[in-house]
């Protein structure tokens, strides 16, 4: 079993190391991988932003993997803030997320699945704000499933002007919801206006 606690700070910046959050160089992009397929991984008290990929990827290759992301802010990457993948069959990822702020992403919260591989993400008290180059664009929360499942589970979460708030693609995609405020259309567009005074 693969153990990881890893507090991240990476920006762009091409020097290939990053300081981290208590004084120590990581890695600018970390790729931890387990021959086994089995682990947990835990990302906390992290900043994540400008990588011109995905913030913090996830994906599950085998086993059971759990990946537990708290306290954490991604922001201004070129993919998803947050993505947990699964695309190999009998793969399953299990991905809670807590208190963390995706901001300004190509998406904000992203899980995938295919080849029969499972995904179990589940947000709480999390923000999805303001997508893409420019305030309004992208997904705030997106799942992706062919021949497999993808559940998205939001509660206490606040969703907000992005084009679209949620966007589930997929017969096995189902993103259910619980005190959890996604803006509309309208808002978007007065929020968006507001900011570029």
């Amino acid at each position: 079993m693969l153990t990881n606690s890893i507090p991240l700070r990476a920006d762009d910046g091409g020097r290939g190391l990053r300081r981290g959050l208590h004084d120590h160089w990581v890695p600018e992009r970390r790729d931890l991988r387990n021959p086994s397929g089995y682990g947990d991984l835990v990302v906390r008290d992290s900043v994540v932003t400008g990588s011109g990929a995905d913030g913090i990827r996830v994906e599950a290759s085998g086993g059971d993997v759990t990946a537990t992301i708290e306290h954490t802010l991604t922001s201004k990457n070129g993919g998803a803030g947050l993505i947990g993948a699964s695309s190999v069959s009998g793969a399953h990822l299990r991905m809670p997320a807590r208190n963390v702020i995706s901001i300004r992403n190509a998406d904000q919260f992203s899980a995938s699945s295919s080849s029969g591989g499972v995904v179990d993400f589940d947000m709480e008290s999390c923000s999805a704000v303001g997508s893409g180059a420019f305030i309004g664009g992208g997904v705030g929360v997106r799942g992706t499933s062919s021949s497999s499942a993808v559940t998205i589970r939001v509660s206490n979460s606040t969703i907000t002007v992005n084009t679209f708030g949620t966007a589930p693609t997929g017969a096995g995609t189902s993103i259910l919801g619980r005190g959890t405020y996604v803006g509309g259309k309208r808002q978007q567009q007065r929020l968006h206006g507001q900011l570029q005074r």
